[in-house]
């Protein structure tokens, strides 16, 4: 907490191993970086009430952004695209805009991560578009303006007019005033489409942004570059009729998703090597949220992945094996031996060649690859012989926390511990180290990472949420490590109707009111039904749970309309081939 000269953090973040890998430095020193830039933004100016939150934290996360690509640049941040982090939420058809009416504590906390995400991806898109000199300019006109008093929006925007060739405030307004984002279909004769973008099925306000587009595109076999702005419903830009491809967001610093003809993506994707790392991630994440928009097919984005995923650089090859995740929704009791066929034979040779051992000249880059790929193929490869290697580290891990990444100990715990024959004692030695543990971060990955689904075992987990081994403002996670592994959730609705009042009683007012959106929203219709059951009762009695159970029911419908849409269609992807 940026507590004006008394920074305060969590014991995870600071106690870390004498030595710790780059991939447990990089997570506490952005936080570090972000509390410490909030003495500037927030403490030596601050917004002058709630609903401008995302001055201060969208500047304290720009900030600690641009701290961690100076200072340690292999940590990877260039790499890093912050508006994936706001997407998923930002195209809720409930979602409330950034810049909202704020009545109470629950008002602040609704949709509380935009302020982070969305806000620093549109300081991120306003430096792109006027330079980051005139950006430096203009921030520090309103900070030496401003200093020890309070702003609002249009302190800022006045500021950045300033230093700006055209009316930046205007456009900014539309993405921090009003929800979600646009969509631009950009068709093969250069007509641009906008609308908001909204997952299949459900049903949003139509509106309109004025988009800043920094575009390159190909013609005649030359790459041009140039910027332009599409402020209504539909835009033509006669240069980019008949273009071999267009690529509408360089640097993916746009707020957007696009869409361009079939024949111009096959192109693109045979163009790919003048694409930079972000610009191919954008490319894959982009053509993911389309298809959970209904505007492309599960064999669209199989394409883009396949290409991604044979890249040569491991930055590339995490996106797509993230993307590949993203289909987990859609793996069942049928389909389940197809896609661990599909994981052994296109992506165990990569993580058999990346090894399980970390070794002191792998960058950062190697090391998420790495933790990301055992994870996913850990849990759903079905593969023997990796279990086998899992039951040894988990085994290693004991005798000697230090002896590996707890990153990679984390999957194989739960591999260790998870499905029907999964051995009991392997819960009482987990926590006898747990007992003889000091560092945080040790103690996390032992008690969150036990994957059990026999009842008996699921209790004995739950029951730990209401002890000291488990602090009130942790009592949600615990709760979520327990669900996250359950196919059935019946067994955790059980235990948690009988022991409602202890774990109400035990977490803070804030995680109470955020259970429903945090820990039930559900991909399962017997799960979401056990859901209502439990808080349909008890929404009403805390402050701002009924909102949270909207999130939820809206979450949960959404990933069931578009399960409907596309099981048959994955599945027939999987029995191709």
């Amino acid at each position: 907490m940026e507590n004006a000269g008394l920074i305060t953090y969590r014991d995870s973040l600071l106690l870390l191993e004498d030595e710790p890998g780059l991939a447990e430095r990089s997570a506490p020193l952005e936080v570090v970086a972000h509390e410490l830039a909030h003495q500037w933004y927030g403490n030596l100016v601050t917004m002058a009430w709630w609903d401008d939150l995302w001055l201060n934290e969208a500047f304290a996360s720009w900030m600690a952004s641009y701290v961690m690509m100076e200072l340690y640049p292999e940590l990877n941040f260039k790499d890093r695209i912050i508006q994936e982090g706001a997407f998923g939420a930002d195209a809720s058809p409930t979602v409330k805009p950034v810049k909202k009416v704020v009545r109470s504590q629950p008002d602040v906390m609704d949709g509380l991560g935009l302020n982070y995400s969305k806000g620093e991806s549109i300081l991120q898109m306003i430096e792109s578009l006027i330079g980051t000199e005139n950006f430096r300019k203009g921030v520090q006109a309103y900070m030496k303006k401003h200093a020890w008093g309070n702003t609002q929006a249009d302190d800022l925007w006045a500021a950045l007019d300033e230093v700006s060739d055209f009316n930046l405030s205007k456009m900014m307004k539309g993405y921090l005033e009003q929800p979600g984002y646009p969509l631009l279909d950009i068709d093969g004769d250069g007509t641009i489409a906008q609308k908001r973008f909204h997952l299949a099925g459900a049903d949003v306000k139509e509106q309109t942004w004025a988009v800043p587009l920094n575009i390159s595109y190909k013609k005649n076999g030359k790459i041009h570059r140039e910027i332009v702005f599409v402020d209504k419903k539909s835009t033509r830009l006669p240069q980019l009729a008949e273009a071999e491809w267009v690529f509408p967001n360089d640097n993916a610093t746009g707020y957007f998703r696009w869409s361009i003809p079939a024949a111009q993506m096959d192109n693109l994707l045979a163009d790919l090597d003048v694409l930079n790392n972000r610009e191919k991630k954008n490319v894959l994440y982009n053509m993911q949220a389309l298809l959970n928009g209904g505007e492309a097919g599960i064999d669209s984005v199989m394409k883009v992945l396949n290409a991604m995923a044979a890249d040569d650089d491991p930055v590339v090859i995490r996106a797509s094996v993230g993307t590949l995740a993203g289909f987990l929704y859609l793996v069942n009791d049928d389909n389940e031996a197809q896609f661990a066929e599909l994981l052994n034979e296109k992506y165990m040779p990569l993580l058999e060649k990346l090894t399980l051992t970390q070794s002191d000249d792998d960058d950062e880059s190697v090391i998420r690859l790495r933790t990301q790929l055992y994870s996913l193929l850990g849990r759903h490869s079905d593969n023997a012989e990796l279990v086998k290697k899992s039951k040894a580290l988990a085994e290693q891990y004991l005798a000697d926390t230090g002896s590996m990444p707890n990153g990679i100990a984390r999957t194989a715990l739960n591999v260790t511990t998870m499905g029907p024959d999964a051995d009991p004692a392997w819960f009482d030695r987990i926590m006898k180290v747990f007992a003889d543990s000091k560092l945080p971060n040790v103690k996390n990955t032992l008690l969150y990472s036990m994957g059990y689904e026999d009842p008996a075992m699921i209790d004995k987990l739950l029951d730990l949420a209401l002890t000291d081994n488990v602090t009130p403002a942790n009592t949600i996670l615990m709760l979520a490590s327990v669900t996250r592994n359950l196919d059935d959730q019946t067994p955790y609705y059980a235990w948690l109707s009988d022991n409602a009042e202890a774990v109400l009683e035990k977490m803070p007012d804030y995680h109470v009111s955020r259970m429903p959106e945090f820990i039930a929203t559900t991909c399962d219709a017997d799960n979401l039904a056990l859901a209502i059951e439990f808080y349909g009762p008890i929404k009403d009695q805390h402050e701002g749970m009924a909102r949270s159970y909207d999130i939820m029911m809206d979450e949960s419908n959404q990933c069931l309309r578009l399960k409907e849409t596309y099981q048959s269609k994955f599945d027939a992807f999987l029995n191709g081939l």
